[in-house]
């Protein structure tokens, strides 16, 4: 099914479709693994956010609070991610953690 993580209109409706088509048949393993890194700063997603904050994280918070519902009994949720917080090469970590910023990048932000 398709899904476009830069819409969060699109992770409903994929969040949708998958409750509709599992009926009564739980989750066992729901596993989120997509991510873009280094979107330019005019990059936005559908409603406006960040590129890269609302595809690596908006998105697939909004899908696992929408499927934790349909998790079975047990069940585990695998959430993949970077080594971004503290690459080995330091230069291209961002330079704060600014939730703002990452939200909403300026041209000459803190990425």
């Amino acid at each position: 099914m398709p899904i476009d993580l830069a819409s969060l209109a699109s992770v409903r409706e994929f969040a949708d479709a998958v409750t509709w088509q599992l009926g009564d048949t739980r989750i066992n393993v729901l596993v989120l693994n997509a991510g873009i890194h280094g979107s330019d700063a005019k990059q936005r997603s559908a409603e406006g956010y960040g590129l890269t904050f609302a595809v690596n994280h908006l998105a697939h918070y909004l899908l696992a609070r929408l499927l934790l519902p349909h998790l079975a009994d047990h069940g585990r949720l695998v959430i993949t991610s970077s080594n971004m917080h503290d690459p080995p090469l330091k230069r291209i970590a961002p330079k704060t953690l600014d939730l703002q910023e990452w939200a909403h990048p300026t041209e000459n932000g803190s990425g």
